[in-house]
């Protein structure tokens, strides 16, 4: 895995006679990352952000520059899409955004027809959160009291 990962040492393509510019492979090995969704997905994600930059430059592709409206419009979004149910998150009680109140319902149906009590559920999204919509996820944590969503961690 850490051949193909190239972090350190180019891969070299035997059919071109040359080195490959980028690999598309990033190694993260998950039992050291299981237990925290949160980090696991920024350690997979975390060459994304060049790779991009890089293919960008090798085909002269210039960014429109974002004004500042736009900027204050991809905040909110991201602020709203910090953690489903959080009212904590939302300070200025900026609305929910409609997808994820749907998908909190489905959710929440979802899991009143595994058995899970409803209501019971619904205060465990609103006040803990959740990173999935993955009733395993739920199941295991609901009556743990000193369970922490990892997505929720001070920064």
């Amino acid at each position: 895995m850490d051949q193909l990962d190239a972090d350190e040492v180019p891969l070299f393509s035997r059919k071109y006679n040359k080195h490959m510019a980028a690999d598309i492979v990033q190694f993260v090995p998950f039992r050291e990352f299981m237990h925290n969704p949160m980090l696991l997905a920024k350690e997979t994600l975390t060459e994304v952000p060049n790779q991009l930059l890089s293919f960008f430059r090798s085909k002269n592709i210039q960014p429109n520059p974002a004004t500042e409206a736009q900027r204050q419009i991809l905040q909110q979004q991201l602020s709203k899409a910090n953690s489903m149910g959080n009212n904590n998150a939302n300070p200025h009680n900026v609305p929910q955004d409609e997808f994820f109140e749907r998908k909190k319902e489905e959710f929440l149906q979802q899991l009143q027809n595994q058995g899970i009590d409803f209501f019971a559920a619904k205060d465990y999204i609103e006040n803990k959160g959740v990173y999935s919509f993955n009733a395993n996820v739920l199941k295991q944590n609901l009556n743990n009291p000193t369970y922490v969503n990892p997505l929720r961690m001070q920064r």
